[in-house]
């Protein structure tokens, strides 16, 4: 585990990481990625009195944009930092746009760079995937503990939060599972298991519509980017908690993150593009344009069906490796159980009355079991659930219910649903 006092070097993939960056392929859509790019410049611009006469590191500066940005803004010089071969490429930019003497282009990782001074400002885009898959934030901290100074200087960005929501995506079952039942006539079920394996277990990178989102949204952590230490990334435990806000299958999990541009402790709200005060921010929500970022989601094996107001919680590990790794993240996610809650049903047939159930009170109350027969509507999920070992299911007894209860003599024998044991892990797929 990396710590304070280890030193930060590069293993053996990293040449091929930096390899990929000198094809201008990435850098053109990250370039014509406008929410990206233009919330830097407006973050950058509004800060001009910040940035007047300073000294600025552009860190991974790729073609140079955020350097350029920062000379308009008035910054006096920049130090333009990039491992791979586009620092050339910046370097013939700068002598385009008769700027060479001011913006310095230094090739090379910092790690084994010296600067010609200390600089007074941080600037990079660092972000990967659900912000610590292949980021190069440990670089970055190593550049503010190093050549910062920290009496006045800032980075930009300042803060990043990731954040967590529930979401209900039916389809994606039909597409990557239910698929396989027959393919042109031909049988294939034997591999859905496999079918599980590949599509369940790999954070997924896509865009999500807000419409898929079936709950209220949890913070799952901020980092205050000058107080944050490279060790405290090798792990973060994230606890959560968020409400169902209308019926669905709950069938995973959506994570983004955003990240804060301010110059001092953040005490306005933020504020995206186009608005009049506050620090700007940049999000990769899915209520936001999108990014090329997008957002990662987290697919459950098995639909879970929710009500609207029922809770979600759990615990959630992020983990991402130190640079001399291999730069990856991985996640362990924790669903806990629902609150077993076993209400008289309502004589108003306007009301809904619900159950709660898990495997204990199956084996303690029969009587869920025919329940859970005569709710139809529910039967995939039931079957699902048992055949994964996943769980819990919830089940509306509207128009199910069998007032004075049913005589045990019609009861058919307990059977048992699974609960979640353990943890979900998932890692990053082809992204």
């Amino acid at each position: 585990m990396t710590t304070e006092n280890t030193p930060h070097v590069r293993g053996p993939d990293d040449p091929d990481y930096f390899t990929g960056y000198a094809h201008l392929s990435i850098h053109r859509t990250m370039l014509q990625d406008k929410t990206r790019t233009l919330a830097y410049k407006d973050a950058i611009l509004n800060a001009k009195a910040q940035f007047k006469d300073k000294i600025v590191l552009d860190l991974g500066c790729g073609t140079g944009i955020l350097s350029h940005f920062c000379l308009r803004a008035g910054a006096k010089t920049v130090y333009a930092v990039d491992a791979s071969d586009i620092a050339d490429q910046a370097r013939l930019i700068a002598e385009e746009n008769g700027v060479a003497d001011r913006l310095i282009v230094l090739k090379g990782r910092i790690e084994e760079l010296t600067l010609p001074s200390k600089v007074d400002i941080i600037v990079s885009e660092w972000m990967g995937y659900c912000l610590l898959y292949e980021s190069m934030l440990d670089s970055v901290l190593f550049a503010r503990d190093t050549w910062l100074n920290k009496d006045t200087g800032f980075l930009f960005p300042s803060h990043a939060t990731i954040y967590m929501a529930p979401i209900s995506d039916d389809m994606y079952y039909e597409d990557t599972v239910d698929c396989w039942q027959d393919m042109y006539g031909v049988k294939m079920k034997s591999l859905m298991p496999l079918a599980q394996q590949c599509f369940f277990y790999e954070a997924d990178v896509n865009d999500l519509m807000s419409t898929n989102l079936m709950g209220s949204t949890c913070e799952l952590v901020t980092l205050d980017l000058m107080k944050t230490q490279a060790a405290d990334l090798r792990e973060l435990k994230c606890n959560y908690s968020m409400d169902v806000t209308r019926n669905a299958n709950l069938t995973g999990f959506c994570l983004w993150f955003d990240v804060l541009f301010a110059t001092t402790t953040p005490s306005d709200p933020p504020r995206h593009r186009g608005r009049r005060s506050g620090p700007i921010v940049l999000s990769t929500s899915p209520f936001s344009t999108p990014t090329h970022w997008q957002q990662t989601t987290l697919h459950l094996p098995s639909q879970i069906p929710l009500f609207e107001g029922d809770p979600v919680s759990g615990t959630i590990y992020l983990r991402s490796n130190p640079i001399h790794v291999n730069r990856k993240m991985t996640f362990e996610l924790h669903l806990n159980t629902f609150e077993v809650i076993l209400p008289e049903p309502s004589k108003d047939e306007d009301e809904t009355p619900k159950l709660s159930i898990s495997k204990n009170h199956i084996q303690d109350d029969p009587n869920l079991v025919k329940l859970i027969e005569r709710a139809s509507r529910w039967r995939t999920a039931v079957s699902k659930t048992k055949e994964l070992g996943a769980g819990p299911v919830r089940i509306n007894t509207k128009h199910q219910w069998c007032p004075g209860g049913i005589p045990k003599s019609e009861l058919p024998a307990p059977t048992k649903l699974g609960e979640i044991n353990g943890s979900l892990k998932y890692d990053f797929g082809m992204v």
